[in-house]
């Protein structure tokens, strides 16, 4: 035990980062799961993030049609990289309850036919721009653009229009 509260002192300090913290814990025979739960202390949770790094992430579906995008997404892998890399609008948790996400609130009408949604302030994409309602109603109205290859299209078949209300506020309206 007096190693384990060495190395997490190591830690806080900044002595040895998670990797090299959680590798000392596999030689010492802790296991990851227990090991990890040595960091959460409350010092290791206040602490700075550190940003930058890299995943590496392995799947057994993949192939030449691999994409980016995730309007084009048919594969598991193109879904996990979208999930990454993107946003929605609300979460939805395993117990089915709806949480905001780059909505920050949101109200349906009473036949729900109506929906608006606030957008958080203060999200930027990768390049500094501001996320603003123009920036959902393009990328939710590529789903129902005449000749839209979205794999996904057929969801949205009840959406007559995604407007911007104004800079952070967007509608959706739906036929029924």
């Amino acid at each position: 035990m007096k190693e384990i509260k060495t190395f997490q002192q190591m830690y806080r300090d900044g002595h040895v980062n998670r990797r090299e913290f959680l590798a000392a814990m596999g030689a010492l025979g802790v296991t990851a799961a227990t090991a990890g739960s040595f960091l959460t202390s409350a010092s290791a949770l206040a602490a700075t993030p550190t940003r930058g790094g890299s995943v590496i992430f392995a799947s057994n579906l993949h192939g030449p049609d691999d994409t980016l995008d995730p309007l084009l997404g048919t594969s598991t892998i193109d879904y996990t990289r979208a999930n990454a890399g993107c946003n929605g609008l609300i979460q939805i948790w395993n117990d089915m309850s709806l949480h905001p996400e780059l909505a920050e609130e949101w109200s349906v009408n009473s036949n729900a036919t109506e929906y608006t949604f606030k957008i958080r302030q203060g999200v930027t994409f990768h390049d500094g721009h501001p996320l603003e309602a123009a920036d959902v109603v393009w990328s939710m109205n590529r789903h129902i653009e005449d000749g839209s290859p979205s794999s996904i299209k057929s969801f949205f078949a009840l959406v007559e229009e995604w407007k911007a209300v104004d800079k952070y506020t967007v509608k959706l309206t739906l036929s029924s």
